[in-house]
């Protein structure tokens, strides 16, 4: 596990969102302080750059800059209540996932810094109490605001996933509460925010494969 300096990682984020980041600048260092403290995170193992085709690389990190900015400031940051310059409820999930040890997945194209796509991993329990990876059903930016096919990009996840010998359970749950938006948690909750989520082998129902 990467220990993160909370120096190091305000420096990025206030040259990224100088203005963004103020307001919240003790909740980020305890998020940090909390992150540095965890163990046995199976995420770490397979943090990372990864080639989906030619064209497009997949970088999965729990890096906590890139975590707290996983819509803010993004092409995508409109449809999402996680983007740091709202007064929405969710607008604390960032720091969550964080504290945890949550993973985001960062599509690129090859040669360019911006990615246009994300989706988040978090780790989980299954009833055995072993630890897992969940994979959040839905890629942002949302279907409607698309130029892209995601299943391809998210296909590359779940075999990343797969390889490394997770993802393989019925239910696997998050024995913490996540603060922010969660889409497998529509299943569990009208409301899915502050909820511990449920996470299931979604992408073996192909009537519900729809990221």
């Amino acid at each position: 596990m990467s220990e993160w300096s909370f120096e190091d990682q305000l420096r990025k984020a206030s040259y990224r969102v100088p203005d963004l980041i103020k307001p919240y600048l003790s909740e980020y260092e305890l998020a940090i302080k909390a992150h540095n403290k965890l163990t046995g995170n199976p995420i770490d193992q397979i943090t990372g750059n990864y080639p989906v085709n030619d064209d497009v690389e997949m970088v999965i990190t729990n890096e906590p800059v890139e975590v707290l900015l996983k819509s803010a400031g993004r092409s995508w940051m409109m449809q999402s209540c996680e983007r740091l310059d709202t007064t929405q409820e969710c607008q604390h999930g960032p720091f969550g996932d964080i504290e945890q040890g949550a993973g985001i997945v960062l599509f690129h194209h090859i040669g360019e810094n911006e990615p246009f796509a994300r989706t988040m991993i978090r780790w989980c329990e299954k009833p055995d109490g072993e630890r897992d990876i969940g994979i959040e059903p839905k890629m942002y930016p949302l279907p409607k605001g698309r130029g892209f096919d995601a299943v391809p990009l998210m296909d590359a996840l779940v075999t990343v996933v797969e390889d490394a010998g997770f993802g393989c359970y019925d239910k696997c749950r998050t024995p913490y509460k996540v603060k922010g938006y969660s889409h497998m948690g529509e299943d569990e909750a009208a409301k899915p925010m502050n909820i511990n989520v449920t996470y299931t082998q979604w992408w073996k129902n192909k009537r519900r494969y729809n990221p």
